[in-house]
């Protein structure tokens, strides 16, 4: 079976589900489908859809597919089954997130493989532990841990207004400059710092942060 049959496949029942509550379908063509690090389509473009069923009490059901590119006598397109269970808040505490995928390769049955992994959220914070004990069909086992954070928006971080020297170190930290602030204590300084924190550990960076060791170097860097 070619790939743009398996594609076109996965696009119908895509369309067949479309109408069912608690379904989304999420088509997508993108410049390159990268997993991990490592290229799936030898830097091509790749034409994407996935499907997924949320039930209110936390099930999930999904079914992903997408061309490939290894070169000849390679799998053309990979199709992925998945289903999991979610719990919990990540406002007001810790959500988890456990599950399994079955990554299945048309024409090339051997490098089928299953997954299973848990994860969890708080806050901005998220990660996630994956494994496996038949990687690519090689009987290898493989485990792989990722983790993501995202900056708050400022509403969430600071439920107040900033002033406009705060607006605009902000705005520098976010484009990627170092900023002095120096102003009369009291005046908020410290926000620019505890910004600083958030988007720091947000991107997976290290912070140190050092108060001031007189009374007259009332200044943060």
């Amino acid at each position: 079976m070619s790939k743009s049959r398996v594609l076109f496949a996965v696009v119908l029942l895509a369309a067949a589900v479309a109408a069912q509550a608690d379904v989304t379908v999420t088509p997508a063509v993108v410049s390159d489908y990268d997993l991990r690090g490592i290229t799936q389509t030898a830097q091509k473009p790749a034409l994407q859809v996935g499907v997924d069923y949320a039930d209110p009490s936390g099930l999930y059901l999904g079914a992903w597919g997408s061309n490939l590119d290894f070169g000849p006598g390679d799998p053309q397109a990979e199709v992925d089954l998945k289903g999991g269970f979610t719990f919990g808040d990540a406002k007001d505490g810790f959500a988890y997130d456990v599950g399994a995928i079955y990554y299945t390769y048309v024409n090339k049955s051997d490098y089928n493989y299953p997954e299973i992994y848990a994860g969890l959220k708080r806050g901005w914070f998220s990660a996630k532990l994956s494994y496996s004990w038949d990687y690519n069909g090689t009987r290898e086992s493989s485990y792989y841990l990722s983790t993501t954070g995202t900056v708050p928006p400022l509403g969430e971080l600071f439920p107040f207004p900033l002033d406009p020297f705060q607006h605009e170190a902000i705005d520098a930290l976010n484009q990627g400059h170092s900023v002095v602030v120096s102003a009369p204590t009291g005046s908020g300084k410290t926000l620019v710092g505890e910004y600083a924190i958030h988007r720091a550990l947000a991107h997976g960076q290290k912070v140190f942060y050092t108060t001031p060791l007189k009374a007259l170097s009332n200044q943060k860097l």
